[in-house]
């Protein structure tokens, strides 16, 4: 294993997105049943890494750079592995060297899903409550995530 290819993140917190889709614990096993395998995509954009734009979306190994592996979830959030790819070396160093200077929270993980919910009120505000995923399409790496997603440390090599 190469230094930096294996990272410990969070996939979701289990609170009200940015974006008011409002995610409960009850849906932990449809998110570790369906993240195994779901690829991970970086695109730099102006001012950050932001979503892949629409040009990109029907070419899905353009801008890929790994895949989620051993999720598993708890009563706050859906946790991962992240296996960067091996030629994914420009975002392994740029992970590495945030690290280093203690900054990766400057970074986060958008995770793009197929969830039906219900609408409902919540203090004057429409809030999407979810209550089921059909699928998980990919986890973005972006500057802006909006339901708490994160890279929160680099694994051994050796693990």
């Amino acid at each position: 294993m190469i230094p930096g290819q294996r990272w410990a993140i969070r996939a979701l917190r289990f609170d009200l997105s940015r974006n008011g889709l409002d995610y409960h614990p009850r849906l932990a096993g449809d998110f570790v049943a369906t993240l195994p395998y779901t690829p991970i995509y970086a695109h730099r954009g102006p001012g950050g890494f932001v979503h892949r734009p629409d040009e990109l979306l029907a070419d899905p190994l353009r801008s890929c750079v790994g895949v989620v592996i051993d999720p598993w979830a708890d009563a706050r959030a859906v946790y991962a592995t992240m296996l960067l790819a091996d030629d994914a070396v420009g975002v392994r160093r740029a992970l590495l060297e945030l690290e280093r200077r203690d900054r990766l929270s400057v970074l986060g993980l958008s995770i793009v899903a197929r969830v039906q919910y219900q609408p409902s009120d919540g203090m004057g505000r429409t809030i999407r409550r979810v209550v089921a995923v059909s699928a998980v399409e990919s986890l973005d790496l972006v500057t802006s995530p909006a339901a708490g997603g994160r890279v929160l440390r680099s694994l051994p090599a050796d693990q």
